[in-house]
């Protein structure tokens, strides 16, 4: 067998060799960001899906309770005290099962505050209490009423306002907006009819409901 001519054998010329590394990069960019897209999917469905059970949690509870929520019924302690939104969800706490729902995937300041359980120990919903929700509550939402909202992220925006751990009064016809905090300047609510709806644009807190209506803030 004749001998290899090595002065015909191909090697990469300098020219070739960055041409394959900056493709080889771009391939990889292209791959992280596929990646870091489909993360940001699967938190942003985390929540969707979180409020849908909660909203489940919320209609087992009017059922075994004459078609009131925690809020309605007087001997809950939601009702006693209608100003601490943690309160209304650890009514729910038979519903629930898990405190760590209370958490939205995609609220990143509030992670580490995660309960794990609804009693008062330290990582507990008694002790973190509004640190440990991720959502609002419609306190005044009537189940006769299929439109209203009745809770949703806490990144809302009342009046061009932002609003934290605190209790506001606003007529039905007050828009709801969302900073860019949590669904980049989107947000998800539970109706009363429980369906789970994410909007983009501003949407009125109630609808066929006249007076005001009273916003807890997580």
């Amino acid at each position: 067998m004749p001998p290899r001519n090595r002065s015909k054998e191909h090697a990469f010329t300098r020219k070739e060799m960055l041409c394959l590394i900056i493709a080889l990069t771009f391939l990889g960019m292209l791959g992280l960001a596929a990646i870091q897209r489909g993360k940001l999917h699967s938190r942003q469905f985390g929540c969707f899906s979180r409020l849908r059970s909660m909203s489940l949690c919320f209609k087992m509870f009017a059922g075994d309770n004459g078609g009131l929520y925690p809020f309605s019924t007087t001997n809950s302690i939601a009702y006693q005290d209608s100003s601490n939104a943690w309160k209304h969800f650890l009514a729910l706490s038979n519903e629930l099962g898990s405190a760590k729902i209370l958490i939205c995937p995609e609220d990143v300041s509030r992670r580490s505050t995660t309960a794990y359980a609804f009693d008062a120990a330290t990582n507990g919903l008694r002790q973190l209490q509004n640190l440990a929700l991720s959502y609002f509550l419609n306190v005044d939402a009537s189940a006769t009423n299929a439109g209203m909202v009745m809770m949703g992220d806490r990144n809302i925006l009342i009046n061009g306002m932002a609003l934290t751990n605190t209790a506001v009064t606003a007529s039905a016809a007050t828009q709801i907006q969302w900073t860019a905090d949590l669904h980049r300047q989107k947000g998800n609510v539970v109706l009363t009819d429980g369906s789970v709806q994410t909007l983009r644009a501003s949407v009125p807190i109630g609808t066929n409901q006249t007076g005001n209506l009273r916003l807890l803030v997580p």
